[in-house]
C-alpha cells in the first residue's frame, strides 16, 4: 500500500463492516481509488471473507459459573492476595527509603524533615488502615454470593 492506500486503510474497514460514512465529495474519490487500486481491492474482500467467516462462527460463550468457581478457588484468593503484597511492599520501601533519605539529608531545615515525616506517615498509616478495613468489610458482606 502506497501513501494514498493510507488515506484510505480505515475506510476500507468501515466499508467492508458496513458502516461507511462519507461526505459526497469524499465518496467518489474513495470509491474510485477501491477500482483502480488491486491492494486496497484484496484487501476489501479480504475483510469481507473476514466478516463472513466471523459470522458464520457466531457469538460464543463461556458457562455462566466460570466466573463464579474462579472466584471460590482457594487459589484465586491467594493469587489476589499475592499480588496485593508485591504492589503495596515496593511501595512502602519507595516511600520509607525516602524518608530516611529525607531525615538524613542535612541541607534540610530539621522542622521542614520532621513536618514531612509526620505528613507522609500519616498518609500511610491512613492506607493501611483503609485496606485493613475493606478487607475486614468484604469477609462480613452478606451479599457476596449475589452475582452481579
Amino acid at each position: 500500500m502506497g501513501r494514498v492506500c493510507d488515506k484510505y486503510k480505515l475506510k476500507i474497514g468501515a466499508l467492508a463492516d458496513g458502516e461507511l460514512n462519507l461526505r459526497d465529495d469524499e465518496t467518489s474519490d474513495f470509491f474510485l481509488h477501491l477500482s483502480s487500486c488491486s491492494s486496497c481491492r484484496n484487501e476489501y474482500y479480504d475483510l469481507l471473507e473476514l466478516n463472513r467467516r466471523i459470522s458464520i462462527t457466531g457469538e460464543v460463550k463461556p458457562p455462566e459459573d466460570l466466573f463464579i468457581e474462579f472466584e471460590k478457588k482457594r487459589s484465586s484468593k491467594v493469587i489476589r492476595t499475592l499480588g496485593f503484597i508485591l504492589i503495596l511492599v515496593p511501595y512502602l520501601t519507595m516511600i520509607f527509603v525516602g524518608i530516611w533519605d529525607f531525615i538524613n539529608n542535612s541541607d534540610e531545615y530539621l522542622l521542614m524533615r520532621v513536618s514531612t515525616v509526620g505528613v507522609l506517615s500519616g498518609v500511610v498509616l491512613l492506607l493501611i488502615y483503609t485496606v485493613i478495613g475493606r478487607v475486614k468489610e468484604s469477609k462480613k458482606d452478606r451479599y457476596k454470593e449475589i452475582v452481579r
